[in-house]
């Protein structure tokens, strides 16, 4: 599984996703999902919040793969 599937996955999903989302919609096991996240952290592709911009979220700084919203 390439890390841009993954990084598409997030980008056109309309709200926040989990990575138990993630994992069940690309057929991964969600370590393997947390490991691509990480990667994607490292190469600068994603940020802790994901794509959405802090300022659209009130609680970006404490949001975490399990954000609700």
């Amino acid at each position: 599984m390439k890390l841009a599937v993954l990084l598409h996955e997030i980008e056109k999903s309309p709200g926040p996703v989990t990575g138990l989302d993630l994992a069940k919609r690309l057929d991964l096991t969600p370590a393997e999902v947390m490991a691509m996240i990480s990667a994607l952290r490292a190469a600068g592709k994603l940020t802790p919040e994901g794509p959405m911009a802090e300022e659209h979220c009130p609680t970006a700084a404490s949001c975490s793969l399990s954000c609700p919203g």
